[in-house]
């Protein structure tokens, strides 16, 4: 579900666009404190469980970019089919 709502193709595209960002700017020089904080809320929008658990994974100290992304990689993988199933059983 999204925002309480069943998934939609779209909403699966704005997850890949949206995680797809976020992992170019933590490779980036750029400060991704505010972003990656945005990002979680916006995952929050189809899974409070699994925004929780990218925030307490991330919440480490001396995590390096390549963990952070491994990180967030498990757990969007998982709501990626999650929003599968959702698009699929709503068709």
């Amino acid at each position: 579900m999204y925002k309480g709502r069943h998934c939609t193709e779209s909403d699966y595209v704005l997850l890949v666009e949206k995680t797809d960002e976020i992992i170019s700017l933590l490779f980036s020089d750029e400060d991704y404190s505010e972003e990656l904080t945005n990002y979680i809320d916006f995952i929050s929008d189809f899974d409070k469980d699994i925004a929780s658990k990218i925030r307490l994974n991330l919440d480490k100290d001396d995590l390096s970019k390549n963990e952070m992304v491994d990180i967030i990689a498990t757990h969007i993988h998982e709501l990626k089919r999650n929003v599968v199933v959702d698009i699929q059983e709503h068709r």
